[in-house]
């Protein structure tokens, strides 16, 4: 009996590039939209500010802040169609060339597979599948431009920053005003636009949201045109190769066989490679695996070709006590991460001198705070997760 080797026909690591490419493109123009009305309210804020309270200036504050909360919420709803159809098709054709790289390898270094495999073709997509993909694009359009009407808001919630809820303080706790006022600006600032909510409850911040929804939307295309591909091809049974760092939700699934159409439980074909039956466990269906949380948001598992009477199977690796903490390392480090966000935030956003240099020296705290935890857990520090266009919930 042949052995297919796991590494060439795990495609997770393309996945995770495209994915992160993609999902980077989006984000940025969500969070430089998004840090632009910052500094723009908070040059309002400034000037505001400075006028005696109740006069026409504090009025035309909120005025100015408002109008431009509503003039970038219309520059990125006007976005949302052609960056969801751009990144949901280049997601669809990756997905689908990366599945023809393993079937072309199979093929390769099998050739007696041709006979119950149909030969490597450059992209077949079925009707199904597109319709999948065009399903998913406009749920990330849809995603995509709630964003931006929660931008519309930003002016009203830093206007109440700046002074309602900086008197409420001064009034409830007699908080001394500048500090009063201080602490519900550097709230506001530190957090972004924030009031978005998913589907289970979580709250998410602009570029989080963002981020989580194109994530989502790519990995799904991608997904979609991979397995679809396989199947276009012949086969009816896959596996799911063993990451570093695994969560919870995708460990159990790992090394594990899944069908695309047969039910759980002991199931007999016949070998890919002959006229010999093989008996075998299927887990359950690939609807099944997602429906309990394989491919999550942020998963970077792909489907593996499972080929009867070709592929090794693994032992099914357990959840240790190794495996929890280092799951929880790498979402502390997320937490460090934010952090260091959050003051960067508020260093951009600071209305006078002393904040700003307060905010930074936070910066650079945080900053210690990840690189004392990268040294002691032994995770890969990746700056790019510390800079503002890329905000991760």
């Amino acid at each position: 009996m042949a052995t297919q080797p796991s590494r060439p026909a795990d495609d997770s690591a393309d996945l995770a590039r495209v994915v992160d490419l993609l999902a980077a493109q989006v984000v940025a123009q969500y969070v430089s939209a998004e840090q632009d009305l910052i500094a723009e309210v908070a040059d309002y804020a400034r000037r505001g500010l400075a006028a005696p309270v109740g006069s026409a200036a504090r009025l035309d504050m909120l005025r100015r802040m408002q109008i431009a909360a509503h003039r970038v919420a219309a520059e990125l709803r006007s976005r949302a169609t052609p960056l969801a159809r751009r990144v949901t098709d280049e997601a669809r054709r990756s997905g689908a060339a990366a599945a023809l790289r393993t079937l072309t390898r199979l093929t390769g270094a099998h050739p007696s597979l041709l006979r119950t495999l149909t030969a490597p073709q450059p992209e077949p997509v079925t009707a199904h599948a597109l319709s999948s993909v065009i399903t998913m694009r406009l749920d990330l359009q849809r995603n995509l431009e709630d964003a931006a009407t929660r931008v519309t808001r930003f002016g009203d919630d830093a206007y109440r920053a700046a002074v309602a809820r900086a008197a409420e303080s001064e009034i409830m706790h007699g908080i001394a005003p500048a500090a009063a006022q201080r602490g519900a600006w550097d709230e506001l600032t530190s957090q972004g636009i924030t009031g978005f909510q998913d589907s289970r409850g979580r709250r998410w911040n602009l570029a989080s949201y963002v981020e989580m929804a194109t994530r989502t939307a790519v990995q799904r295309a991608y997904n979609e045109a991979h397995e679809a591909r396989m199947a276009a091809a012949g086969i009816s049974f896959f596996t799911v190769a063993p990451h570093a760092h695994p969560c919870p939700l995708c460990r159990p699934w790992e090394g594990r066989v899944l069908s695309s159409r047969y039910p759980s439980g002991e199931t007999t074909t016949q070998s890919a490679l002959s006229d010999v039956m093989v008996t075998f466990e299927v887990a359950g269906t690939v609807d099944q695996a997602r429906a309990a949380g394989l491919f999550h948001p942020n998963c970077t598992h792909t489907l593996v070709p499972y080929l009867p009477g070709v592929t090794r199977m693994p032992p099914a690796p357990d959840w240790t006590s190794a495996d929890e903490r280092a799951y929880r390392d790498a979402q502390r480090l997320r937490t460090f991460e934010r952090a260091v966000r959050a003051a960067k935030q508020r260093e951009q956003a600071a209305l006078t001198p002393s904040d700003r240099a307060r905010a930074r020296a936070d910066v650079r705290k945080a900053q210690a705070r990840v690189r004392a935890h990268v040294a002691a857990t032994g995770l890969l520090r990746r700056p790019r997760r510390e800079q503002l266009d890329l905000g991760n919930g």
